[in-house]
């Protein structure tokens, strides 16, 4: 049985985030044509910023109609009761960090265990902080640079500023719940990617790298490369020793990450997670 959530009203042209960006926009374009011409970058800049504001705003009121405040429920066949106060969480979307009023619930039965949040499985919060799409944002630039870099990046870029400690637990987190399902997971991501492949008959060659070297498939084309007998030696040596051994179970290995961060950077890894992962780890679920 759905559950509705709880109901809200959002005006926008009452919001004070509104109010603000109409109040810039308005000193903006009143500026003389030179002036204005001068300051352009600061007007920008200033523009994203209040706009940020705004969307942080929204994303509030979106995300508070999700919550679900009923004396009680059950998900998974188990019955929890509704605790007495509301506590806030903290949750970091594309635009920055909002903070939404969530009810909890306990197990019914006075024996204890972990309470569940209505909001944080509607919604699949990963890591407890993170919305789905703000962690596949970040897991693309975890994938490409190390956390405190990723984190300058996006400093930079106006939107979302999570410390690069925070970064590097959303791999970590990740990681700890696909080692269980790794099976049901990759295939899950197989058959999601597949969808875009190109028809079998139009693939002319295959190619498969391993630790950046090229290894051509059975009747592919390839250059034939005479290498020097003194260089032959030496060549064998260099590649011995530059390639890398990468431990995708070790989560604080370089490659590892790499790894966790672009299956987190993929939307069919998301669903492929809610889908095979049990609820009790991901923290969705069915409010039944």
């Amino acid at each position: 049985m759905e559950t509705n959530g709880v109901s809200h009203t959002f005006s926008l042209v009452d919001n004070s985030s509104f109010a603000e960006l109409d109040k810039f926009v308005a000193a903006g374009l009143a500026r003389p044509v030179d002036e204005a011409a001068v300051e352009q970058r600061q007007f920008e800049r200033g523009l994203h910023e209040h706009m940020r504001r705004l969307e942080c705003a929204i994303n509030a009121a979106y995300l508070s109609r999700l919550d679900v405040d009923v004396p009680g429920l059950v998900v998974d066949g188990q019955r929890y009761r509704r605790k007495t106060e509301k506590q806030p969480v903290h949750i970091i979307v594309l635009s920055g960090v909002v903070e939404v009023e969530r009810t909890v619930y306990e197990p019914r039965g006075g024996h204890g265990g972990p309470t569940v949040s209505p909001l944080e499985m509607r919604i699949g919060l990963v890591d407890g902080r993170w919305s789905p799409e703000a962690a596949s944002v970040a897991g693309s630039y975890m994938a490409e640079v190390p956390s405190r870099e990723a984190a300058k990046l996006l400093v930079q870029s106006g939107n979302m500023t999570p410390s690069a400690s925070t970064l590097d637990r959303l791999p970590k987190h990740v990681n700890e719940l696909w080692e269980p399902n790794r099976v049901a997971l990759e295939v899950a991501v197989r058959e999601a990617k597949r969808k875009g492949l190109p028809p079998a008959e139009d693939v002319a060659l295959i190619l498969v790298t391993i630790d950046g070297v090229m290894t051509p498939m059975r009747g592919a084309p390839a250059e034939q490369k005479k290498t020097p007998a003194k260089q032959k030696n030496k060549t064998s040596a260099e590649q011995k020793n530059k390639a890398p051994v990468v431990d995708d179970d070790d989560e604080d290995s370089e490659g590892g990450r790499a790894y966790m961060c672009d299956l987190i950077s993929r939307v069919p890894c998301n669903e492929a997670l809610q889908r095979a992962i049990p609820t009790a780890a991901v923290g969705v679920g069915r409010i039944v």
